[in-house]
Parts: C-alpha cells; structure tokens; sequence
C-alpha cells in the first residue's frame, strides 16, 4: 500500500525518475502493479515511456496480469501498444461488472474501427459509452446507419445525447443528413439544428458543384426555413431563404416565394410580402398564426383588398371566421418590434 500510494502520487506530475520504480513495480506481481499501470500510462503520455525496451516490460507484464484486473490505464496501455489478439482479448471488458472498465475499454478501443460494432453493443446498456460510440461514428461509420445506431442509445442526458447526434450530422454529405433531418417531425428544435447545419458555409463550397448534394441542400434549406416558421423564427427563416437564394442565382425559387410571404407577414412585413407571389391560403395561415398579434387587422386587411373576388368560398368563410376571432380595436402595428432589414429583390 505504502509503494502503491508513492507511485500514485508521483504519477500526478510524471518525469523520467518515474520510469525504473514504475517498471519494477509494474513486473512485481504485488498490488502495487495497478499503481504502477497508471503511472506506466501517464508516463507513455508525456512522452517519457518511448524506447521498444520499455514499451516490451510494460506489455510482457500487462499480458500477464488476468485482463478483469487490469486498471484503466493498463486497457489504455493494451490497446496502444499491444497488437490484435491483445485488443481483442482486451475487448471482452467491455461487458465488465465495473462501469470503470467499460469506459475505459471503449475510450482504448474507439480508435480500431474492427471494435466499433463492440462499442455500439455495449452502449445498448450503458449511457456514458454514448461520447465514445459516436466518436466512433465521426471516424468509421459517418453515415446515415451510423446515425441511427447512435440516436438509438441511451444518454446520460439529453443535452449529451444532442451534442453527439449533432457531431456525426456535421460529417454526413447533405443527401443523408436530409434524409435523417426528416425523421424528426416532432422534434422541431433537433430538426432545425440537424438543418441549420446544411447552411453551413463550407459544406456550401464544398458540396455545391455536385448537383444531387446541391439539390439536397436547396430541399434542406426550404426544409429549415418551414421549421423555424413552426418555431416562430420568421427571421430566422428569412435567413434560410436568403441562403437558398444564394446556393444558386439560378434556382428555381416557386417553392420558395410562399416561405418567404409567410415570414415577411409574421415580421409584420406588409408591404413586402405583396411583392411576392403566393397564394391565398399562405395569407390566410399566416392571418391564422398572427391572430393574437397587434398587426394581425394590418394583415387582414391587405389580404381583403388583395384577394378581393378571388377567394374561393372555403377560404373566404375561413377568412371570415378569423375576422371574428381578432381584437375589434387596438393598435395595427407594434412600434417596439424589429424585424430584419427587407430582402433584396434584385
């Protein structure tokens, strides 16, 4: 205990007197080799254990130590140095009893793709696996598979959970990151995030002279600009619209024109939504959406005179029973709210 508490402490701040008592100790068979592990490892790591000479004692003493002993440090020794039957031997701890050992068996093998699937399967049952496994995926799998095998597991907090699924959807080529945004209609937040990550400047360049990525990306954009309309983000939908317009000055923006009359009437941008062209129901829902906003008779109104004698007999009883449900006075405009500047329609 005595020499395993010395080496303990001396590990802490490891320099090369460290490495003759670590290697003894760590051949000694005595409980103080677990010690000497670590500092065996914290050696390797500040470069202080590089000659073949020592890396030999430290994995002749490491294979013959029962692999359900070892420490942390000693799977991480393993895995580094050893070569596949020592990682595949090593592999079994990632069922282990001690959680200790089933992290650090994942963070020694998340570097060797063959043990990938190991990982996967043992995080089916323990959350804090979730951060290598997806590391795992960034590096082997970054696919929509690979996605899904990681969105399946458990996490040891949704934020955590969050911030993984977000890495490997930052790596996916926009057909596939498209393809998994869609399958989170109910998670409105997630899917606006997973799709914010298709404006991203460098996948733009990157992506954009292929024109199915490209393709993906202009569907992925009208895809962002609907889910922030859903999460009364009108501006930042302007914004998503602004982008697809400049993926290509040549796309064809029909889809697009309604997005953007929504959002420019959320903004309690009157006149700007006129410029555009879009059909009544888009007025109609944006009337609908604006109900209980101060503007929303400035709304009404230029839907009236815009679509006079042009409304079908559905859209003008729905328009009538939305006239019913605004305020009967009040002010038309909110002098206090601020919405971006007018796009540039040039």
């Amino acid at each position: 205990a005595p020499a395993a508490a010395m080496i303990q402490a001396a590990s802490r701040t490891p320099g090369p007197e460290l490495v003759t008592p670590a290697l003894t100790w760590l051949e000694s068979g005595t409980p103080a080799a677990g010690a000497a592990a670590d500092a065996a490892w914290a050696l390797f790591r500040a470069g202080l254990l590089n000659d073949e000479g020592a890396w030999s004692r430290v994995l002749g003493a490491l294979r013959s130590t029962p692999v359900r002993e070892l420490t942390g440090p000693g799977c991480h020794l393993v895995a580094s140095l050893g070569n596949d039957n020592d990682r595949k031997t090593l592999a079994v701890l990632l069922d282990s009893d001690s959680q200790a050992l089933r992290i650090a068996t994942a963070e020694a093998l998340v570097n060797y793709p063959e043990f990938l699937d190991n990982i996967l399967k043992s995080a089916a049952n323990e959350p804090q696996l979730l951060e290598p496994s997806s590391r795992g995926v960034v590096m082997y799998r970054p696919t929509a598979e690979g996605f899904r095998a990681v969105s399946s597991l458990p996490a040891p907090s949704d934020d955590v959970k969050r911030r993984a699924l977000l890495s490997i959807a930052a790596v996916l080529p926009a057909p596939e990151l498209l393809t998994i945004a869609r399958g989170f209609p109910l998670d409105a937040p997630l899917r606006e995030s997973l799709l914010t990550l298709l404006a991203s400047p460098d996948r733009i360049l990157s992506e954009r002279a292929d024109p199915a990525k490209k393709a993906a990306i202009a569907d992925g954009l009208l895809l962002l600009a609907e889910t922030r309309l859903a999460l009364d983000r009108p501006d930042a939908a302007v914004a998503a619209l602004d982008t697809l317009a400049a993926l290509d000055p040549e796309l064809d923006m029909t889809k697009a024109a309604p997005l953007r009359v929504m959002a420019m009437l959320c903004l309690n941008r009157v006149e700007d939504a006129q410029l555009l062209i879009a059909p009544a129901s888009v007025w109609l829902d944006a009337l609908q959406k604006n109900a209980d906003k101060p503007f929303a008779r400035t709304i009404a109104t230029a839907l009236s005179r815009r679509f006079e004698g042009a409304l079908s007999t559905e859209e003008q009883a729905r328009l009538s029973r939305l006239l019913q449900k605004l305020p009967s006075t009040g002010t038309t405009t909110d002098p206090e709210f601020v919405g971006p500047p007018p796009p540039d329609l040039r």
